[in-house]
C-alpha cells in the first residue's frame, strides 16, 4: 500500500467518526425516563411521568370521559365512555411508541422516552 492510501483510509475513518458524534455524540442526553403523553384533538393536554407509585387519571372533554392507569412500567385504558371499547380493549403497552387510542374521544395516549421501542412489523417504502 502507498502512502495515499493509507491517508485515503484515515481521512475515510476520520469522516466517519465526525459524523458519529454528530448525530449521537454530542446529542442532548436522552434520559430513560418513560412518561406518558396525552394528547386531545392532536394537541398535548397532559405529560406523566411514569413513577413509582400506579395512579389513575381521569380525562374528561366534550366527545366523553376516560380513565387510564399509569404504572411503573406500563400505561392501560381502564373505562371509557365510548360505545366501542377498542382503546379498553388495547390493554397494557409497556414499550416506548406504544399507543392506546380512543377515536370517538379523539384521544392519544403515547408511552415515550427510553426503554425499547415497540418492534417494527413492516417497512414500506
Amino acid at each position: 500500500m502507498k502512502k495515499a492510501d493509507y491517508m485515503l483510509i484515515l481521512l475515510a475513518l476520520a469522516a466517519a467518526a465526525i459524523l458519529y458524534f454528530a448525530f449521537y455524540g454530542f446529542a442532548p442526553n436522552a434520559s430513560n425516563e418513560m412518561r406518558v403523553d396525552i394528547y386531545v384533538d392532536g394537541e398535548l393536554t397532559r405529560s406523566e411521568k411514569m413513577t413509582a407509585d400506579t395512579r389513575q387519571i381521569v380525562i374528561e372533554n366534550a366527545y366523553g370521559s376516560n380513565t387510564i392507569e399509569i404504572s411503573t412500567d406500563s400505561v392501560e385504558m381502564l373505562w371509557s365512555d365510548c360505545d366501542a371499547q377498542v382503546c379498553v380493549q388495547t390493554g397494557k403497552v409497556s414499550k416506548r411508541g406504544g399507543v392506546i387510542a380512543c377515536l370517538p374521544h379523539r384521544l392519544l395516549v403515547i408511552l415515550e422516552g427510553g426503554g425499547e421501542s415497540e418492534d417494527i412489523d413492516a417497512v414500506t417504502w
